[in-house]
């Protein structure tokens, strides 16, 4: 699985933005630099949604995990166990969030 950059990462980069929000560049290499990360970033999210709706595995929700952590003993070892296989290679502020939630989920179970 690739890895996910975050927005403040391809605000930060000329190439990461050509290749992720201005495929067909409307803006020199020079007039990326004249704007502010800020601002850059504001843009992905107007043309995108917030970054944490983005940024986790497709099929990983609140409901899956929330699904996760109900249930006999050994299918929620499983579930937890699948969830952190599915965050394995995300590192973005959200899939750390899920897999704090996931990582104390196992600790309680296999303590």
């Amino acid at each position: 699985m690739g890895r996910i950059h975050t927005y403040a990462e391809i605000a930060g980069d000329y190439d990461l933005w050509m290749e992720f929000v201005e495929p067909h560049p409307a803006l020199t290499r020079e007039g990326f630099q004249a704007v502010g990360l800020d601002a850059k970033v504001q843009r992905q999210v107007e043309l995108f949604g917030p970054e944490a709706a983005r940024t986790l595995p497709e099929g990983l929700t609140a409901e899956a995990v929330r699904h996760a952590l109900d249930g006999p003993r050994e299918q929620r070892i499983r579930d937890l166990e699948r969830l952190l296989s599915l965050l394995d290679g995300w590192d973005t502020a959200a899939a750390r969030e899920v897999r704090s939630q996931v990582e104390d989920g196992l600790a309680e179970l296999v303590g």
